[in-house]
């Protein structure tokens, strides 16, 4: 994405995400840690963390935990100089969710 400067923008087409980017690094930061955009992954995250207080006696305690401590890491990472990087971590708690499940 960074080394086409356009490329976010045909992502945003491919996925019918509003164009409301100014350029890649404000995609990036809005996209993933803008509780105020409905289509951004910390907002997408929260949705999911409520269906697992919904669905907690179904999925189990330790999946809620795992979806919660991605929910927290995406809240601090916020404002992080290394968004891309911190989100491995993020990442590593829902492959969790889904090897506790016996989805993967």
């Amino acid at each position: 994405m960074f080394d086409d400067p356009n490329l976010y923008k045909e992502y945003c087409y491919i996925f019918q995400i509003l164009m409301i980017y100014e350029n890649p690094k404000d995609f990036i930061d809005r996209y993933v840690c803008d509780p105020t955009i409905s289509d951004s992954l910390l907002s997408n995250l929260f949705r999911a963390y409520d269906n697992c207080i919904v669905l907690r006696n179904e999925i189990g305690t330790e999946s809620m935990t795992y979806q919660e401590m991605a929910l927290y890491q995406l809240q601090k990472i916020k404002n992080s100089d290394s968004l891309l990087l911190d989100l491995q971590l993020i990442m590593d708690h829902q492959v969790c969710i889904r090897c506790t499940e016996g989805l993967l």
